[in-house]
């Protein structure tokens, strides 16, 4: 008697569906890794979310002074009492006028002369603040300590030296202009 093995129909139609089983097997295994692949490129980029989202909410809060910044301001600044200081705010900039007015508070508390105050109307409207002094001003080291103590605060300082801009003899100028607004890096 011969077995169903013996016949050669049966054995070609055997290693037909073993050869299709094969490819069947493969293609799972395929799928399945690239399903692995897939599902961990989605819980790294769900994992990367909150990290991005605090990285817009810092970029898009108010800057601010805290105390120990303020009371380092004010430590920074204390040698220079006396010095004339003409504070600016870009108008119709809330956030600016915040922090303006809190700079006026810690220049006061060192000492500074505060020579006056100015809404700033233009079309030109500075990022960060800006620090101004021409030759009359009797204290250019008031700007480099003021522009480092700004900085450790963790603001945006540009130094503008030369050409008369205050009618104010010998004034420091610090216009307080919008938040520079960076876009947090993307991550790969």
């Amino acid at each position: 008697m011969t077995g169903w093995w013996d016949s050669p129909d049966t054995l070609g139609r055997i290693a037909s569906w073993a050869t299709w089983l094969g490819l069947a097997v493969s293609a799972l295994g395929l799928l399945v890794a690239v399903s692995g692949q897939i599902a961990r490129t989605r819980r790294d980029t769900l994992l990367a979310i909150p990290s991005r989202m605090n990285a817009t909410e810092a970029a898009l809060a108010p800057r601010s002074l805290s105390a120990a910044q303020r009371q380092e301001l004010v430590a920074a600044l204390s040698p220079f009492a006396g010095t004339s200081v003409l504070l600016g705010v870009v108008e119709e900039n809330p956030e600016a006028m915040v922090l303006a007015q809190r700079l006026r508070a810690a220049f006061d508390a060192a000492g500074l002369k505060d020579i006056g105050f100015q809404n700033l109307s233009t079309t030109w409207t500075p990022q960060g603040i800006e620090l101004r002094w021409d030759d009359r001003t009797p204290e250019p080291a008031l700007a480099a300590a003021m522009e480092a103590a700004l900085r450790r605060c963790g603001l945006v300082v540009e130094k503008m030296p030369g050409g008369r801009w205050t009618e104010q003899a010998g004034a420091l100028y610090v216009l307080v202009g919008n938040k520079p607004i960076a876009a947090p890096a993307e991550s790969n």
